[in-house]
């Protein structure tokens, strides 16, 4: 199968040898969601503000932060 931009991802993850690709793929994406969150986010009060109407983060995600940070 020729290389694709859409397959990648997966293929990168495959690669990986991890025990689930997709899982692979979504802690990827979280952790650069947290990137992003603490890089530029964090010091919006906008986004600040949303994420304290929501009531905050997840147990699961609260923990996943405390090991970022």
């Amino acid at each position: 199968m020729e290389p694709s931009i859409l397959t990648m991802a997966i293929e990168d993850a495959i690669r990986e040898g991890t025990e689930c690709p997709l899982c692979y793929l979504i802690e990827k994406s979280e952790n650069r969601f947290l990137q992003a969150f603490f890089s530029e986010w964090v010091m919006d009060p906008w986004s600040r503000d949303k994420i304290i109407s929501s009531r905050g983060f997840c147990r699961y995600h609260s923990h996943q932060i405390l090991g970022f940070a």
